[in-house]
């Protein structure tokens, strides 16, 4: 045979396998395609997302400059994942579809539709995976007239991962309090360890304890307070339920209301515990149905310590606002303008200084322990009867009275052996500041003898 024959016949037997592939491809509507899954211009132009499972459906919003979720409640959610979603599907290529009845989707398989304003989209619903990292997709156009015919394709199996190892219920903003900050006028935590509900108020730049007891906070410890609640975070989104029975709702070990100004309060209910050894617990947004995980480092946030949020200073004064000081022993009383002086001692301001002449170091003493020292301890107590060393009153520029603060000193005979007895001040009705033995040492404070007789204690 000639060479030429044999080229003839090499000719013939390649075009034979090619008819024979392409025979093979298109038979029962079965071709290789190899183009995308949705166009360029479909994924840039995107404005809703939907997914639906067994578990619901979710709808993601594009308002212009991020996602959120709008059904099946408003939430925020990661913007980030969203477009890594658009970026896997804008990726994917078809290597092989199938058209016809044997395309059709499975009622229960998990699906994504992505639309643009327009109306036009994609809707995908998962399928099988295949060996060699492909998988099965069952796929349709969406125009303003509605849904197209549903083709079964072939593509890698990059969809696949991402919707079953981050189901885009994980995509929620996992902080439970977002935005709270400068306008939150109240927080509010009911507790089964909580004789009554802690209530804080917001007044102008500070804030007061209203309950358990009235007095001020310590602003510092309320915005640390706040900041933790504002790193509240979601451990992990369990399911989207209306009932909160099977998580421990129905006996919660908290109730944290939040209100602010211009928008509706905010209550996150804490569950009891649903399991013995397990630390975790459930919570949920008051009005969301989603129910949520809360781990150890959460659970903390939520409830801190009442002690810590007092304002652990005397007064809330500050010395410039202080221009008169007299301090009257307990057990004696004013005497009348002709008879002599008062018993204790008494400072006013005079021009830059303060009078007496010799009485600067007790001034400036005073102001400190007053406006500066901070408690070592607090105590929701009045002075127990018999611990009272006397009264210290202020006075403003006018002379007017500002306080009259009760003061008070443990005694010898309820404490341990070689102990100090420490002084308190009910500078505000039930409750003692109770502060280190040698807060007055420079305050020239009387004490009567039998002081230490009396068995009672400010001990807390």
């Amino acid at each position: 045979m000639s060479w030429r024959a044999t080229a003839v016949l090499w000719v013939i037997a390649m075009a034979l396998v090619v008819a024979a592939l392409w025979a093979r491809n298109t038979r029962d509507g079965v071709a290789q395609t190899g183009e995308p899954i949705a166009s360029t211009s479909l994924i840039a132009g995107a404005s809703l997302v939907e997914f639906h499972d067994g578990l619901g459906t979710i709808v993601l919003r594009h308002d212009g400059s991020v996602w959120s979720q709008v059904q099946p409640f408003a939430w925020p959610v990661d913007s980030l994942a969203v477009h890594d979603l658009l970026g896997v599907v804008e990726r994917l290529a078809i290597v092989r579809s199938v058209e016809g009845a044997s395309a059709d989707s499975p009622a229960d398989a998990p699906r994504v539709q992505i639309l643009t304003d327009s109306g036009d989209g994609v809707e995908l619903a998962l399928g099988e995976r295949a060996p060699g990292g492909r998988a099965w997709l069952f796929r349709r156009d969406w125009s303003h007239d509605g849904p197209g015919p549903w083709s079964r394709v072939t593509v890698r199996d990059r969809l696949h991962d991402l919707l079953l190892s981050s189901p885009p219920r994980q995509w929620r903003d996992p902080t439970l309090l977002p935005g709270l900050g400068a306008d939150c006028t109240t927080i509010e935590l009911a507790s089964p360890g909580l004789a009554a509900p802690l209530r804080a108020t917001r007044e102008g730049a500070s804030w007061r304890l209203e309950s358990p007891v009235a007095t001020r906070a310590d602003t510092g410890s309320i915005e640390a307070w706040m900041d933790a609640l504002a790193r509240l975070r979601a451990s992990q989104f369990v399911v989207d339920a209306a009932e909160g029975d099977a998580y421990g709702l129905r006996d919660p070990v908290a109730r944290l209301r939040i209100t602010s100004i211009g928008r509706p309060a905010t209550e996150l209910v804490v569950g009891g515990l649903v399991a013995t050894g397990v630390a975790d617990r459930y919570a949920t947004i008051e009005g969301t149905p989603t129910i949520v995980r809360l781990d150890e480092v959460a659970l903390r946030r939520v409830q801190p310590n009442i002690v810590a949020l007092v304002d652990a200073r005397a007064t809330a004064f500050r010395p410039f606002d202080i221009f008169g000081v007299r301090w009257i022993p307990s057990g004696r009383t004013r005497r009348a303008a002709d008879a002599g002086p008062e018993p204790g001692w008494e400072i006013h301001r005079e021009g830059s200084g303060w009078s007496p002449a010799d009485h600067g170091d007790l001034a400036s003493a005073v102001l400190s322990a007053l406006c500066d020292a901070r408690a070592t301890d607090i105590s929701f107590q009045s002075l127990p009867e018999g611990t009272r060393r006397g009264t210290m009153e202020l006075f403003d520029v006018d002379g007017a009275l500002l306080a009259s603060i009760p003061v008070g000193r443990e005694l010898l005979a309820g404490l341990a052996p070689g102990a100090e007895a420490r002084w308190a001040l009910e500078s505000e009705p039930g409750v003692l500041r109770i502060f280190h033995p040698a807060w007055a040492e420079a305050l020239r404070l009387e004490e009567p003898a039998s002081a230490a007789e009396s068995p009672e204690s400010v001990t807390p």
